[in-house]
């Protein structure tokens, strides 16, 4: 599919050169140039864009008013200066109003890494924002079938008071009519029991963890990040040499390992050799987080971690902080495993994912013993 860009631009030569260094860098580009207020207005109404790059001098119509109408319009489409000339206030001015970057037209070869930044960001919350929807889901399914669990509890409860009752009056009537209608009330006290036996089965199996290898994810991960990575990146896969399956509520895996490979890929920087590990740990009784046990470990390090060609503004908001997702970790921690954001393993940094390993599980390598963190 075709990146849909609005472009504000009103030099033609310049606009040929923008398309020219995008498309050089692999982009395939479906562009709208509008050179006026009432032509980019009316483009912005239309919708169904994926980037909006701006000249920040147009006559009669600065960049900063443009900035707001798309704030206001299409407030998550991000908005690139593509300008000739910027000092060091405007900058800062651009990116305090909400600006993703900005680019000056004698460095070109800086757009493509920022188009490349503003999607990663975009794909970044929207992962985030799937991940945080899943998880409220989550919370109230835990919630209902708690709820279910605790009714049906009651219920059941409730049904054998009512069939221990029926047997001492069968024993104290003679009335056949009377009789009957005892025998009325036991059959659905018999029926409502068994409803609620069959609720207190779901209840305790709706989220219930399933078995899956340690070393699948290591390769869903893999296939991710390549289609992730615009940019040609070394990625190597080093799986151990017996699988390990781990015990995981599976629902949410493959969204946890999206915001993980966006947030390597984000991190990491172009040109980053990335090194996908599978291994296995015995943790102590001393651990904080994890409870003693033996973990399957999926690991993402990267050979460096740079921030190129990255505006100082705009650094702080990228980089290792960046990993930081704590729906990430409240699901990781939910299936009884840890994520350790600060893993530097010569020379190379990292995330390193642990899950419990399944109860059948077999171990075929010695463990990585790790005492307390």
């Amino acid at each position: 599919m075709p990146l849909v860009i609005l472009h504000l631009e009103d030099n033609e030569a310049d606009a040929v050169l923008i398309r020219a260094a995008l498309e050089e860098a692999g982009f395939e580009c479906a562009i709208d140039r509008v050179d006026s207020r009432g032509a980019f207005f009316a483009r912005l109404k239309t919708g169904g864009l994926d980037l909006i790059l701006a000249d920040h001098g147009l006559p009669g119509f600065d960049g900063i008013g443009a900035l707001a109408i798309a704030h206001e319009l299409c407030p998550d489409v991000p908005f690139i200066f593509v300008t000739g000339a910027m000092g060091e206030e405007i900058a800062i001015e651009t990116l305090t109003h909400g600006a993703t970057d900005y680019v000056l037209k004698h460095r070109m070869s800086r757009l493509a890494p920022a188009v490349r930044r503003a999607l990663h960001e975009v794909a970044r919350r929207t992962a985030q924002s799937g991940l945080e929807l899943a998880l409220q889901r989550s919370r109230r399914l835990d919630a209902v079938g708690r709820f279910a669990e605790t009714v049906a509890g009651e219920f059941d409860h409730l049904l054998k008071s009512i069939l221990a009752q029926v047997g001492t009056m069968r024993g104290r009537l003679a009335d056949p009519a009377g009789l009957e209608t005892l025998g009325e009330i036991e059959s659905a006290a018999v029926r409502g029991t068994s409803l609620a036996r069959h609720m207190l089965e779901m209840s305790r199996h709706a989220g219930t963890a399933g078995e899956v290898e340690i070393e699948d994810v290591a390769r869903a991960m893999e296939q991710t990040l390549r289609r992730l990575m615009v940019e040609r990146t070394d990625i190597v896969l080093s799986l151990a040499t017996m699988p390990t399956s781990i015990g995981v509520d599976v629902r949410h895996l493959d969204q946890i390992l999206l915001v993980l490979a966006l947030d390597v890929q984000g991190w990491a920087g172009p040109g980053a050799a990335l090194r996908i590990e599978t291994g296995q740990a015995a943790v102590g009784p001393g651990h904080p987080r994890m409870a003693p046990g033996s973990y399957a470990t999926l690991s993402v390090k990267a050979s460096r971690s740079v921030l190129a060609d990255v505006p100082t503004e705009r650094a702080a908001t990228l980089g290792v902080a960046a990993l930081d997702v704590p729906e990430v970790g409240e699901l990781i921690a939910a299936m009884g495993g840890y994520l350790d954001l600060s893993r530097e393993i010569a020379g190379e940094h990292g995330i390193c994912l642990y899950f419990p390993c399944a109860s059948s599980a077999r171990v075929g390598e010695p463990l990585v013993h790790e005492g307390a963190a």
